[in-house]
């Protein structure tokens, strides 16, 4: 009988500098409209595959809204997997959040603290983690390869 495997979600508050923050808000938005227009053309278009979906709107998705590689994928993958559960309705991307792979986002572990390392549009930002110790130990014994960037209550936060 194969072993199940249990993930657990560490939610860090992020600390980054004024100008740190506007790049990853500027990313943010920029993934949530990537969201939007790969939404519009699937449903139009009726294809929810997400390898149909990528060649019809991955170099549109790069050029019109300057994201880097893996995220243009990240959206398209999240347009997709949205998709598979209702597919009747245009599907709207309203939240500031993106999803995060270990070419995305990593995590830098320093004697003063844990930063993260996160593309945007830019270039990566390094803000420090906000957190406490029973978070420090959780991401200290397992080294996380996902995450999720969720920007709520003016505050940034990875899941």
């Amino acid at each position: 009988m194969p072993l199940m495997e249990l993930s657990k979600t560490v939610v860090c508050k992020l600390q980054p500098s004024e100008e740190d923050a506007q790049k990853l808000l500027a990313t943010l938005e920029a993934f949530r409209d990537a969201c939007n227009y790969i939404s519009e053309i699937a449903f139009e278009r009726r294809v929810f595959n997400p390898v149909a979906l990528h060649h019809m709107v991955y170099r549109e998705t790069r050029g019109r809204f300057k994201l880097p590689a893996n995220l243009a994928v990240r959206a398209r993958d999240r347009v997709a997997k949205a998709y598979k559960q209702r597919r009747d309705k245009l599907l709207k991307f309203r939240k500031l959040s993106m999803d995060l792979d270990e070419r995305l986002f990593r995590l830098i572990y320093k004697p003063d603290g844990i930063y993260a390392s996160t593309s945007t549009l830019q270039k990566r930002v390094k803000p420090p983690l906000n957190i406490g110790n029973y978070q420090r130990k959780l991401l200290e014994d397992a080294r996380p390869t996902h995450a999720v960037l969720v920007y709520r209550n003016k505050t940034l936060h990875l899941h």
